[in-house]
C-alpha cells in the first residue's frame, strides 16, 4: 500500500491526534473538580458523572454513522465529526459562565461524534496510510495511546489549576481556543491516499486475512481470499463475524478489558478521597495508571516485538498482557482490601507510592495492550474491513464501559474493584480461548480443497484406465 502522494502521512497522525487529545480532554473535563461543578451547576454528583456518561452514550449512533459513511464519504464525515468537537468546547465554555447545566450536558453529546471517529480510527487510519512495517506499528501506537493521555489530561490539569468558579470559566476558555485549532489542522493537513484502489483496499478488507505466516501483530499479509473482500457493513458482514468463533472470542476478551480500562483509573481516585488524601494525590493516580499504558504501548509499537515466521509471538504476547492485566488487579484489589496494614507498616506517603507502582504496572498492562490486540483480532474478521470489524470492537468497549460505570456507581470502591478484577479474569479466560481455538480458514479451505479434489479425481480417472486397461489384455488372452 502506498503512502500518500506529495503529502506527508505522519502529517495526518499529527492531525488526527491533536484532535483525539482535545475530544478526549473535553470528556472527563469536568471530573477532575466535582465539588466545584456541582456548586457551579447547582447539581448532584450524580448528575456530575451523568456528563460523562452523555458523552458515551451519544458516541453510539454516532459509531454506526461513521462506519456506514467512512468508506464512501470519509471526508465529509471526518469534517462533521471535528466540528462537533470544536462547538463542544464552546458550549462548555458558555454554560460554565451562564451556569447552565443543559448546556453543559448538550456540550457532552457533541463530544460523541468526535470520540466515535477517534475510536473507529484506531484499527483502519494506520492501514490507510502506511504499508506493514515500523511505520505502521509506530502510528497505530499513537492513534491509540494519545487519546488515552488526553482523556486523564483532562481530569488531572483541571485538578491542577481550577480552584474556582472564575478559574474553570478560563480553563474553559483556553481549552475552547486551543480545541479550535483541530478544525484547520484536519483540514490543512488530514489527507488520505489519493489512489483510490489504496483506499477501497484498507476499507474495504482486501489486505486482510486470518493469522498465518508472514502476518505480523499490526497487520496481515497483503493477499486477498479470491481478490475480493466483504467491503460494506451489511449482513453479510455482521453474519462473518459473528460466526466467526475466534473472533469472537477475542473480541469479547478485548471489549471487556478495555472497558475495566475506562473505568480503572477513577476508582483509585474514589478511594484516596475517603482516606483522606488530598486532590492533587488523587488525580496522580489515574495519571500514572494511563501513561504507564502509554509508555508500554509505545515501545511495543517499536522493533521490541518483531513477529516470528509463523506468526506465534503476537499471540504469546497478548496472552501475557492480558494474564498479566487480571493478575495485576487482583493483587491490586488485595492490596485496596487491606490497605490499613499497608498504611500502618509504610506510612501515609509510602502507601502511597506503593499504590503509585501497582497502578502503574495494571495500567501498562491494560492499555498498552491495546494497539497490539486490537489489530490482532481484526485479522480474524477476514474478509471484514478494520473499519467494521475495529468500529464493532469498540463500540461495544463504550457500551459495556457505561453499564459497568452504572452499575458500580451504587458501591464502594472496594466492590467496584472487584468487579473489575472479575471482568478482567473473564477477559484473560476468553483471549486465551480465542488465541487457540480451532477454526479453519474459509479463504485456505476453499484453495486447499481444490487442489486435493482435483488430485483424487485425477487418481480415480487412473484407477478406472488402469482396470479398463487390464480388463482389455485379459480378454485378449482368453480370446
Amino acid at each position: 500500500m502506498q503512502s500518500n502522494r506529495g503529502h506527508n502521512p505522519w502529517l495526518v497522525v499529527v492531525a488526527f491526534c491533536f484532535h483525539s487529545f482535545w475530544n478526549q480532554f473535553l470528556g472527563m473535563q469536568l471530573s477532575g473538580v466535582t465539588d466545584l461543578v456541582m456548586e457551579t451547576f447547582h447539581v448532584d454528583d450524580a448528575s456530575v458523572d451523568m456528563v460523562y456518561s452523555v458523552a458515551i452514550f451519544s458516541a453510539v449512533p454516532a459509531f454506526v454513522l461513521c462506519m456506514l459513511f467512512s468508506k464512501h464519504y470519509y471526508w465529509p464525515t471526518l469534517l462533521v465529526c471535528v466540528s462537533c468537537t470544536v462547538a463542544a468546547g464552546w458550549l462548555r465554555y458558555i454554560a460554565v459562565c451562564q451556569e447552565n447545566f443543559k448546556l453543559a450536558v448538550i456540550s457532552s453529546a457533541l463530544l460523541g461524534p468526535g470520540s466515535a471517529a477517534v475510536f473507529v480510527a484506531f484499527a483502519d487510519l494506520a492501514v490507510m496510510l502506511f504499508p506493514l512495517g515500523l511505520s505502521r506499528n509506530i502510528a497505530t501506537g499513537l492513534i491509540v495511546q494519545v487519546p488515552c493521555v488526553g482523556w486523564i489530561s483532562g481530569s488531572f490539569l483541571t485538578a491542577v489549576f481550577v480552584r474556582s468558579q472564575s478559574d474553570l470559566a478560563t480553563f474553559c476558555l483556553v481549552q475552547a481556543l486551543v480545541t479550535s485549532i483541530s478544525l484547520p489542522v484536519i483540514l490543512a493537513w488530514h489527507r488520505l491516499p489519493r489512489d483510490p484502489e489504496a483506499r477501497r483496499s484498507s476499507l474495504g478488507g482486501a489486505d486482510r486475512r486470518s493469522f498465518v505466516a508472514n502476518a505480523d501483530m499490526y497487520g496481515a499479509v497483503g493477499t486477498s481470499c479470491k481478490g475480493s473482500g466483504i467491503g460494506e457493513l451489511d449482513i453479510d458482514s455482521l453474519e462473518s463475524m459473528l460466526i466467526n468463533r475466534r473472533f469472537l472470542l477475542q473480541a469479547m476478551a478485548l471489549t471487556l478489558l478495555q472497558a475495566v480500562s475506562f473505568l480503572l483509573p477513577e476508582l483509585p481516585v474514589l478511594f484516596f478521597a475517603s482516606q483522606g488524601y488530598d486532590h492533587i494525590e488523587c488525580a496522580t493516580n489515574g495519571v500514572v495508571y494511563v501513561v504507564s499504558g502509554a509508555v508500554l504501548g509505545m515501545l511495543l509499537a517499536g522493533p521490541y516485538a518483531v513477529e516470528d515466521p509463523h506468526g506465534q509471538s503476537a499471540h504469546r504476547l497478548v496472552f501475557a498482557l492480558f494474564w498479566g492485566a487480571a493478575l495485576t488487579l487482583g493483587v491490586l484489589h488485595f492490596s485496596v482490601q487491606h490497605f490499613g496494614y499497608f498504611l500502618g507498616v509504610l506510612g501515609h506517603r509510602g502507601v502511597r507510592i506503593f499504590f503509585y507502582l501497582l497502578l502503574g504496572v495494571n495500567g501498562s498492562v491494560s492499555i498498552g495492550m491495546l494497539n497490539v490486540a486490537l489489530p490482532l483480532v481484526c485479522t480474524e474478521a477476514h474478509p471484514v474491513a478494520e473499519t467494521y470489524s475495529g468500529g464493532m470492537i469498540q463500540l461495544a468497549a463504550c457500551l459495556v464501559s457505561v453499564l459497568l460505570n452504572q452499575w458500580s456507581a451504587r458501591l464502594n470502591a472496594d466492590m467496584q474493584l472487584s468487579l473489575c478484577a472479575l471482568a478482567a479474569l473473564g477477559a484473560a479466560v476468553l483471549m486465551t480461548v480465542g488465541l487457540w481455538a480451532s477454526q479453519e480458514d474459509p479463504c485456505t479451505s476453499e484453495e486447499d480443497s481444490a487442489p486435493q479434489t482435483h488430485q483424487a479425481n485425477q487418481e480415480v480417472l487412473a484407477f478406472a484406465s488402469a482396470s479398463a486397461t487390464r480388463g482389455g489384455t485379459t480378454a485378449a488372452a482368453r480370446a
